[in-house]
């Protein structure tokens, strides 16, 4: 999923000389905290709710210029580097556009949460393990082989990076509820296992149930 075909459809932007008044009216009418400001097609920037919150304040947005966040996603770029971005930077709405600034639309976090939703490896019922580790240890090739030697595969995999510590924290979805041989193989070979999901114990539980889950649904 790229960032084109995430666009929410029909999402409103502000344009540069529209007044204050009109943009907390889109605000409220679209409940976001940010919108898109264009002028010309261009894209100027973020507007923050926040910054016009003032029931005092009147004018064009274009006296809030210096307010804006000046952050977009370009067309080709991915859903998770956009989710990424709308996170770091705590964002409701991110707006995007081609190379030359020229603005395409907007995507809403919540949108963006449902598409990605939508992936199979969210979607795809199996065991979470986190491992953590010195950023030296890091080896791709080996953890993947030791996933697969114990009948699992690896459907989504995310890591996160400590500067200060340099160690990373790398979270891996499994096509498997199945997880204890997985977690004994990793221990094994010294990573250190922070989280699993389903716990060892918990595995017959969780997985009757899902089967009952499965029944219900086919009456």
């Amino acid at each position: 999923m790229i960032a084109i075909q995430l666009i929410t459809p029909d999402f409103p932007f502000l344009d540069l000389n529209d007044s204050v008044a009109k943009a907390r009216l889109v605000f409220s009418e679209q409940f976001v905290n940010h919108l898109a400001v264009v002028s010309n097609y261009q894209l100027q920037g973020i507007l923050p709710l926040e910054a016009i919150a003032d029931p005092d304040l009147n004018g064009n947005l274009a006296d809030f210029k210096d307010d804006f966040i000046k952050s977009q996603i370009f067309t080709d770029q991915h859903g998770l580097d956009i989710f990424e971005m709308i996170a770091k930077l705590e964002l409701s709405v991110i707006p995007v556009t081609d190379l030359e600034n020229n603005y395409k639309g907007s995507i809403t976090a919540q949108d963006l949460l449902y598409n990605l939703s939508s992936i199979y490896a969210f979607r795809h019922y199996g065991g979470i393990i986190v491992l953590s580790m010195g950023l030296r240890d890091y080896n791709l090739s080996e953890i993947s082989r030791i996933v697969e030697s114990n009948n699992g595969k690896i459907v989504f995999m995310c890591m996160d990076s400590d500067e200060n510590t340099g160690t990373i924290t790398l979270t891996l979805k499994l096509d498997t509820l199945d997880i204890s041989r997985i977690i004994a193989t990793f221990e094994r070979f010294k990573y250190k296992v922070d989280f699993q999901q389903p716990p060892l114990n918990a595995h017959n539980d969780i997985q009757e149930r899902y089967e009952l889950l499965m029944k219900m649904l086919d009456l």
